[in-house]
């Protein structure tokens, strides 16, 4: 079983800034993977996301 956590805990800005910061923090925090809002899709560049996940190992949920 996989436990994460929401992108929420650690900032309120869904851009590609705020989510490196709750990426980040979710992957120190040992989570496996981070639930991301879709509020608006279009602040934050989905390649970006993606390699920012890779980077730290975590799985994603919507």
């Amino acid at each position: 079983m996989q436990i994460g956590c929401h992108a929420s805990v650690w900032t309120g800005q869904f851009d590609d800034a705020g989510l490196r910061l709750a990426v980040d923090k979710t992957a120190e925090a040992g989570f496996d993977l981070i639930e991301i809002p879709l509020m608006d899709p279009d602040k934050a560049d989905g390649t970006a996301v993606r390699k920012m996940l890779d980077d730290t190992g975590l799985n994603v949920t919507a």
